[in-house]
């Protein structure tokens, strides 16, 4: 894996100790589109693997092919909602394509699939640790949704100023720590990156604890915030096997407003079969930062990839859960036009990061250590 409502990324981790990872055959949505954006940073096909005809596969060119006997999206919106992060969602499919994977023989028993601290899986702050104990594996989510550590003042602190929190942008949330020497690690971020969620929600930006203008431009503080990102995972000799991905902006599909002013996505059904001429312009900046972060750090040498979802999603508006919302939830609640229906598009990018570790020989470490 909140502003509550729906704009929700969020950062997780996989640390996997065992090398080899079968997951089941993927769920492929429906309906078909290619995958390729002009504004994408350019994909270098060199570093990934050949396809059965001997070409380089890039895994963010594609289609959407639609699934025999699964018509239409409506029956899947009914089946797992989530709406409280972007990447709680990839985890959330991660986890059950993995257990789905798993024997009977080994699923029977529940204390060889369990949540290491025995958390519900409902829990939606914090962290989350599912243990694969036949496999010697742990698929581990982390709550941070801007990714470097966010501070909230206490009320008996706040002056007449309306500072109510504060974001580091040199330090990682406390947590970070258990992310180190993962050997998989998978970050996201973008969605909290506005002016409404820093500097309109009262959070004042520092650096070393020295207050920045408030009026500092959103596109400078994310910067500072990938560049911390950056220099500790290359501070850290335990990140040297580590195979690092920085996800893609996930696209929000809200039409006829904002999420916070009646938009809606409901009269979606079908995959898109292109994007608009703009598409991509509110948040082709975060792609580029990223896209120039993972190269600076891969440059050191490091498993450093850029994750590209970002135009693949693009075209699947019909893949929210938009009015289906998770029991309890008011009526009057906005429409979810950001995050994802499970069985869905999530599952896509599982089996796209799954084919990136294959395509770089993951499955071949254990015997060589």
């Amino acid at each position: 894996m909140h502003a509550r409502h729906v704009l929700v990324p969020s950062v997780f981790l996989f640390v996997v100790a065992l090398c080899t990872v079968v997951l089941p055959p993927p769920r492929w949505p429906r309906s078909t589109s290619f995958f390729q954006s002009s504004w994408l940073p350019p994909v270098n096909r060199r570093e990934h693997g050949d396809s059965a005809d001997g070409h380089p596969c890039d895994y963010s060119d594609g289609r959407w092919v639609q699934r025999d006997g699964h018509a239409g999206a409506e029956p899947e919106r009914q089946d797992r909602l989530r709406r409280d992060s972007i990447g709680r969602n990839q985890w959330e499919s991660m986890v059950c394509m993995l257990a789905a994977a798993v024997p009977p023989t080994a699923s029977a028993s529940s204390s060889r699939v369990y949540e290491r601290s025995g958390k519900p899986i409902s829990r939606h702050k914090g962290y989350l640790a599912m243990v694969f104990a036949d496999y010697n594996l742990s698929v581990e989510y982390y709550r941070a949704p801007m990714i470097v550590m966010v501070h909230r003042f206490p009320a008996a602190n706040e002056t007449g100023s309306g500072v109510r929190g504060a974001v580091r942008l040199d330090v990682l949330p406390r947590h970070a720590d258990r992310w180190a020497g993962a050997d998989v690690l998978v970050l996201n971020t973008g969605h909290w990156w506005n002016q409404h969620k820093t500097v309109k929600a009262y959070r004042k930006l520092f650096y070393g604890w020295r207050p920045l203008d408030k009026t500092m431009r959103i596109k400078d503080a994310f910067r500072r915030s990938l560049e911390t990102v950056k220099d500790w995972e290359l501070s850290s000799a335990r990140f040297s096997k580590s195979y690092f991905f920085f996800g893609s902006y996930s696209p929000s599909h809200y039409s006829n407003g904002t999420w916070d002013t009646g938009g809606s996505c409901a009269g979606h059904r079908e995959p898109l079969l292109t994007t608009n001429a703009h598409s991509g312009e509110e948040y082709s900046w975060m792609n580029a930062m990223i896209a120039k972060m993972t190269d600076g750090i891969k440059s050191h040498g490091r498993k450093a990839t850029f994750f590209n979802i970002t135009h693949m999603t693009e075209l699947r508006p019909d893949g929210h859960p938009s009015g289906h919302r998770e029991p309890g939830t008011p009526p009057d609640a906005p429409e979810d036009c950001s995050h994802w229906c499970l069985p869905g598009v999530p599952d896509v990018w599982n089996q796209v990061l799954y084919a990136y570790l294959l395509s770089t020989r993951y499955d071949t470490r254990r015997n060589n250590r």
